[in-house]
């Protein structure tokens, strides 16, 4: 079970995500916060999150300070940044700070499910629709390299393709009439391959090494 505390200042969007993560019966939220302050508050009541899920712009203590604070004092607990900002600087910014994840808050479902086991089992994920976006950027200021010698299935091809195109699991599975659990296997064997830390990281290598068709 992932144990999850929810950090936003907006109720209705604590209670969308809220219920969206309790569906199931891998993760659980076990906390919920309006500001930072307060989820200092719940975790020194005796509260233990795997995983704080936190907007940036919240009063008393924001987003930054909060994900700064805990990688501090409760390194133990892992961070995420769920955002309505695409800005770069405030993406680097939470990294920076210490958070592992960084999704906008019109992340699909089933991408924010998988960025949390993800996150869980000790990597870092980029929403794919802010990947595309930093990719584009890298694109316009360096040149493809020459292919490094590694191979890739054509399975693997197929959906290193449509992650860089910003397909969610879920959209990629449909295309391909397989299941979302194999999606997620090829995923993370081609970030495994490619050594990289998370899907921005894969998209920028692919294209830095020409292996995404125009």
């Amino acid at each position: 079970m992932i144990k999850v505390i929810l950090a936003d200042d907006h109720h209705v969007v604590r209670d969308g995500i809220k219920m969206l993560l309790n569906s199931g019966e891998e993760i659980k939220v076990i906390g919920e916060a309006s500001d930072g302050h307060q989820v200092l508050g719940l975790i020194d009541s005796g509260l233990d999150p795997d995983i704080v899920i936190s907007d940036l712009s919240m009063p008393v203590m924001d987003g930054f300070s909060l994900i700064s604070k805990l990688k501090t004092e409760r390194p133990s607990i892992k961070t995420m940044v769920l955002s309505v900002s695409d800005d770069e600087n405030y993406v680097a910014q939470a990294f920076q700070n210490g958070c592992l994840g960084y999704l906008s808050k019109s992340v699909q479902p089933s991408e924010l499910i998988f960025a949390i086991r993800h996150i869980h089992s000790g990597g870092r994920y980029l929403g794919a629709d802010l990947s595309v976006k930093m990719v584009d950027r890298v694109m316009q200021e360096k040149k493809p390299e020459l292919s490094p010698d590694i191979t890739f299935t054509s399975r693997e091809s197929e959906i290193l393709q449509l992650i860089a195109q910003g397909c969610t699991n879920n959209e990629i599975a449909e295309k391909l009439f397989i299941s979302r659990r194999t999606v997620e296997g090829h995923r993370q064997n081609l970030i495994e391959k490619t050594t990289s830390k998370n899907t921005a990281e894969l998209i920028g290598f692919a294209f830095r090494y020409g292996l995404i068709l125009n």
